[in-house]
């Protein structure tokens, strides 16, 4: 459980932020997209670095990784692909809460309907760190 407990603080923490870093990076220095601050992109990570490193991880793992771990203890689920599909359920379920507050439903759905396909690698990337650092050693026994 220690191991859990740990690889989920550590994905929360690092690489949730990281995965924003280099989005962010990628937008502001190689596309040159200024639209959103006009600023160098150091700047712009001062400006949002407490949300990124501190409110966005924890809401991760409060809204995402303990309802997957959750679900994932009780219901035993062993099957690699169930994990990464959960999760993808997970995400989608956190998205529909969130557009709820955020007015993504103004939209026509067909037009939100491609964050079903943005949250495939995601859950791939989380789903495969968490089986394989937490329970391929609990499942081949």
């Amino acid at each position: 459980m220690k191991k859990r407990i740990i690889v989920n603080l550590v994905l929360a923490f690092i690489l949730v932020p990281l995965i924003k870093l280099i989005w962010d990076y990628i937008r502001i220095e190689i596309n040159k997209d200024y639209s959103a601050f006009s600023g160098s992109f150091l700047e712009y990570e001062k400006m949002i670095a407490s949300s990124v490193f501190l409110v966005v991880p924890i809401f991760f793992i409060i809204f995402t990784l303990l309802p997957y771990n959750i679900i994932v203890l009780y219901k035993k689920v062993t099957s690699f692909f169930m994990k990464v599909l959960l999760f993808e359920l997970i995400l989608i379920i956190d998205f529909c809460l969130l557009g709820t507050f955020m007015n993504i439903w103004s939209y026509p759905y067909w037009k939100n309907i491609y964050y079903l396909a943005y949250f495939i690698p995601y859950s791939f990337l989380f789903a495969g760190l968490i089986h394989w650092l937490v329970d391929k050693r609990t499942v081949d026994r």
